[in-house]
């Protein structure tokens, strides 16, 4: 019982995290060059989590689509970031 038990309260904080990433992501403050935004997509694609045990959960959606986007902006946020630690 009690590794199940474990598992629940490691999926529950799992979830909890990973909404917390999902709101800071939609909070970004969209600035004119989106920095804001594309480091909170790297927050949330930096989340290290097991893979969910339904794929066509929620959860799991959420992180192949959120690691998607990070697949085609990766290169642009790092290019921003270094741009802005030169100024």
């Amino acid at each position: 019982m009690r590794p199940r038990a474990f598992s629940c309260v490691a999926v529950s904080r799992l979830t909890l995290s990973l909404s917390k990433h999902s709101k800071n992501l939609e909070r970004a403050k969209p600035s004119r060059d989106f920095y804001e935004v594309l480091d909170a997509l790297q927050a949330l694609t930096d989340l290290k989590m097991s893979e969910a045990a339904d794929p066509k959960s929620p959860q799991a959606i959420t992180r192949r689509l959120a690691a998607v986007v990070w697949g085609y902006t990766f290169m642009h946020y790092f290019w921003l970031k270094e741009r802005r630690n030169k100024s």
